[in-house]
């Protein structure tokens, strides 16, 4: 049977909306879906308006690493970041990826472990995108107050759940957008 185990409990993805929501581009909840970096949700921060957390999250991690780096980012990676912000989805994660390996070829160290500074531009992009849908918020606020938890797992051909421990950043980002904009 497929389950996960959190916090010394065990959850079935059967019963996400039950026992909690799997902020995941495929949850069996509307919030689910909302929640994930996938979701087509309009972001407007001073470096730029995105189309999804999925685009932000990626151009993020581009532009942390040439500025840990302390080097100048080339123009044509400035021009596919430029295109980036514009994607959801899977679109934006295998542009996003793409550029992180074209990163690294040219010698630059990207960041893999988000920090500070990336945590919180996107936790950020998150209450942005919280403050941007009063009804979903709400319902997020609703859902979190009822004791439900929110995790982050996937589930692959409906006999395959994979979840690893850096897969709580999402939940730990929701939380702190949470806590910052309600």
């Amino acid at each position: 049977m497929l389950k996960i185990k959190k916090n010394g409990k065990e959850y079935l993805p059967a019963d996400d909306g039950i026992s909690h929501i799997n902020a995941y581009s495929r949850s069996n909840t509307v919030l689910g879906r909302w929640l994930s970096n996938f979701a087509s949700t309009q972001v407007e921060l001073e470096f730029g308006v995105f189309a999804s957390l999925e685009a932000l999250y990626h151009y993020l991690k581009i532009v942390r690493s040439y500025e840990v780096a302390g080097e100048v980012m080339p123009d044509e990676i400035e021009h596919a970041l430029e295109r980036l912000k514009g994607m959801c989805g899977r679109n934006a994660q295998t542009l996003g990826r793409t550029l992180k390996q074209t990163v690294r070829q040219s010698g630059i160290r990207t960041m893999e472990e988000p920090d500070s500074v990336f945590n919180k531009r996107f936790t950020q992009g998150m209450c942005v995108k919280f403050m941007n849908d009063e009804d979903m918020l709400d319902n997020l606020l609703d859902t979190v107050d009822s004791g439900i938890p929110i995790l982050h797992y996937y589930v692959v051909n409906n006999d395959t759940i994979i979840h690893k421990p850096h897969y709580d950043w999402l939940v730990e980002r929701i939380e702190d957008a949470i806590s910052q904009c309600s």
